[in-house]
């Protein structure tokens, strides 16, 4: 037969600050009492049985926006049939240790400062762990992790995070946390004394068994006031969570206040219980206002973002997401980071005090492309039935794959794409002037490219009267080289031709100034066509 048990809080709000010392009478015994600014944070995990197998169990769960300023942290557990195994609980990293624990009908087997186990019925053990050392300051999301080892089963039914938080720009409000006595039944009493005067709202959470609280018994009495069906609840198969909200002050009867739940098993038992007195009229309860002015700058691979602080004396921190997944809580007013090439990214941010305001702030950001840089490949010449090989190659900063092209892949007919390398051999009777544009593509709009003049030679032409640099045509570029060589302008060796022959163009046997009058008035057809025409030797 199943056994289960249950947890349960309460919240009030009342005026003046008392603290009692725990009073073991109630079923559920009152471990912690204060009065404070603040405010309560509790939370469930979806109630399952967790993973692994009989002898190692283990659940973890992630508590999203834990506020700033923890006063007291407790992490509740139910573990089923945990026999005399084990039970570790990490919160944030921080791990207890492996602790021995006890089975029914034993409890406290396990009775350290930070750890306690009960037994809340035959079978069900209830794990108290005290995680206020493992918050973080700033609060945030926090992860938990339960393990058990135990023969017996050792499923891991739930795990709950009780936070108390001070802010002095909260209402002043007391509360009480119980914790389980063995084999608690269904009703729990709040240890006073405190005053109950002024108090303007009454909230109360338990965690508890669902046929116990909600299989038509689903209202709980305070005070034997029916309070009503829960507001707020949070299922899984085993155990739920639920809260109660604005329960009329007029039902507390301090200075012990008694909350009963009809059950439909003689195993629904309490297993904890917290208590809260909020006071009506003091602190600050308006949140700040939402950052301003989001903007962002990019670079190689980093994203910078930026924003305008609200004014609010009271503001604390800002919460920030990075495609939905929290990141960190930052009073500053930029948040950076690094990411691969090409990466879109949305920044999420609210506000976070006590008072949290959770109007989302967002913008998408894309990493910008850095497009590829085509090596130089250069004007090329070929003779006829010679092969001309060009090999384009590329770098791109962002590793990108790229495409390569030959925008006249009718000559380079075996052009490769993948590698940028392609064969042309010129047949007889092409002899010409090509111009073919050679590119590198990365697929995110990047593109560079070079035209390549391509000079095919006639195969039986040989060297060319007047192609000084023997690039397989007569131009003004031979004209320049010629004169520039001669007359060593603008300094010896700044050009130089490259074919003797070709420079002789009046075949006088001496390069000189005639050379070059004779070559300009060809290529110019000065002072008419034919009137001058280059004739080298031979």
């Amino acid at each position: 037969m199943r056994k289960e048990y249950v947890i349960t809080i309460m919240l009030l709000t009342v005026l003046a600050a008392y603290s009692a010392p725990a009073d073991a009478s109630c079923p559920c015994t009152t471990t912690d009492t204060d009065t404070i600014n603040g405010s309560i944070y509790y939370k469930s995990s979806n109630s399952w049985p967790g993973d692994g197998e009989v002898g190692h169990r283990y659940k973890t769960c992630t508590f999203t926006d834990v506020p700033a300023g923890v006063k007291i942290a407790k992490v509740h557990a139910g573990v089923w049939m945990l026999g005399s195994g084990n039970v570790e609980i990490t919160v944030n990293g921080a791990s207890s240790g492996a602790v021995t624990a006890s089975g029914c009908p034993n409890c406290n087997a396990i009775n350290t400062p930070k750890m306690h186990d009960y037994c809340t019925g035959s079978g069900a053990g209830f794990i108290t762990y005290n995680a206020t050392a493992d918050i973080p300051p700033g609060g945030g999301d926090v992860p938990v992790k339960v393990e058990s080892t135990s023969a017996d089963d050792g499923r891991i039914y739930v795990i709950a995070l009780l936070v108390v938080c001070e802010n002095a720009s909260m209402p002043s409000m007391t509360y009480c946390i119980n914790e389980c006595a063995r084999f608690s039944p269904t009703t729990t009493g709040f240890a006073g004394p405190y005053s109950e005067a002024d108090v303007t709202d009454v909230t109360y959470w338990t965690l508890g068994v669902p046929h116990g609280i909600d299989d038509g018994n689903g209202n709980a009495f305070l005070n034997s006031n029916d309070i009503g069906h829960w507001d707020h609840h949070e299922g899984g198969s085993y155990y739920d969570f639920y809260r109660w909200d604005d329960i009329s002050p007029d039902y507390l009867n301090e200075p012990n206040d008694q909350m009963f739940h009809p059950v439909a098993s003689e195993y629904d038992r309490l297993s904890a219980a917290v208590f809260m007195l909020e006071r009506g009229g003091d602190g600050d309860t308006t949140p700040s206002a939402s950052v301003t002015n989001l903007a962002n700058s990019t670079g190689n691979f980093q994203i910078n973002w930026t924003w305008d602080n609200p004014a609010d004396p009271d503001f604390n921190h800002t919460t920030i997401y990075i495609d939905n997944g929290w990141v960190l809580n930052t009073s500053g007013n930029f948040y950076n980071d690094s990411y691969s090439p090409h990466a879109t990214k949305t920044i999420s941010t609210h506000d976070e005090t006590e008072n949290v305001n959770r109007t989302w702030v967002n913008q998408t950001t894309t990493i910008p492309n850095n497009p590829p840089v085509l090596d130089s490949i250069g004007n090329k010449a070929v003779n006829e039935t010679e092969t001309l090989a060009i090999d384009a190659d590329a770098t791109d900063s962002d590793s990108d794959t790229l495409t390569y092209s030959c925008n006249r892949t009718d000559l380079f007919t075996d052009f490769d794409f993948a590698t940028g390398y392609g064969n042309w051999t010129p047949g007889c009777g092409d002899a010409d002037i090509y111009y073919v544009d050679f590119g590198a593509s990365d697929g995110y709009g990047g593109i560079d490219n070079e035209t390549v003049r391509i000079t095919v030679t006639d195969e039986s032409q040989g060297d060319i009267c007047g192609d000084v640099n023997n690039d397989g045509v007569v131009n003004w570029t031979d004209v320049i080289t010629l004169w520039y060589d001669y007359a060593d302008h603008p300094y010896p060796g700044a050009y130089t031709i490259t074919n003797e022959w070709a420079a002789d163009v009046n075949c006088d046997g001496v390069i000189n100034m005639a050379d070059v009058m004779t070559l300009w008035y060809d290529v110019k057809d000065y002072p008419n066509a034919g009137d001058y025409e280059v004739n080298c030797c031979g």
